[in-house]
């Protein structure tokens, strides 16, 4: 399997207000379009590097591969868009 195409655990977690969450793996399979509710946490695997589109960054923990992720903060009001590999 060629680098970059692993597969590796996904968790992104709401902790402080509901998030929209559009998740894409290496290949462009969709793995999850929804909502994730305050206190919950989505558990996703597939193929790494992952494709993010948040609706919100501020409040929201991605770990990849186990490790946390440091996401940029978004414009109140806009999308973030990005990209994620352990």
């Amino acid at each position: 399997m060629p680098l970059g195409h692993r597969y590796v655990g996904l968790r992104i977690s709401a902790s402080d207000a509901p998030v929209r969450v559009l998740v894409r793996d290496a290949r462009g399979t969709r793995l999850m379009a929804g909502r994730i509710a305050v206190g919950h946490t989505v558990y996703l695997m597939g193929r790494a590097p992952f494709r993010l589109t948040l609706s919100r960054s501020r409040g929201v923990v991605v770990r990849v591969g186990g490790r946390a992720v440091a996401l940029p903060n978004a414009q109140p009001g806009q999308s973030l868009q990005v990209t994620v590999d352990p």
